[in-house]
């Protein structure tokens, strides 16, 4: 299993998300929930059980991506269109995927959502 992978399924498990659970839980947004657990074990250590810790890391400069480019709105609007509309298993996918692609700066993740704006505009023609 891959370092996205383990970090896609711990954050599930933690937070038991499950394929059809929808983005708001109780007036929660469960993207922007998912970045903060994963900024709270790279920032805050000793917060979390170790084995969490070490699956979670990997993911902060994906989730630091994601809240500069599309939480922020600096990138595609069909981008961040597309990813609002993920269900939080597919966002956790998402920054398993920017894990395994080797995200790991803030311009590292621009470029993965500009070949991302790219993919999706091919697949609309």
């Amino acid at each position: 299993m891959t370092k996205g992978q383990q970090f896609a399924q711990e954050m599930r498990h933690f937070l038991s998300i499950g394929t059809r659970t929808r983005r708001d839980r109780k007036g929660l947004d469960l993207h922007r929930e998912i970045a903060e657990w994963v900024v709270t074990a790279a920032m805050q250590r000793g917060t979390l059980h170790p084995d969490q810790e070490a699956a979670f890391i990997p993911a902060f400069d994906a989730a630091c991506a994601w809240v500069k480019d599309i939480k922020n709105g600096r990138g595609s609007w069909m981008v961040i269109e597309y990813i609002d509309q993920l269900s939080p298993w597919q966002f956790c996918k998402l920054l398993g995927d920017m894990i395994d692609a080797g995200v790991n700066t803030s311009s590292a993740g621009a470029q993965y959502f500009a070949q991302m704006r790219t993919q999706l505009l091919a697949q609309a023609a």
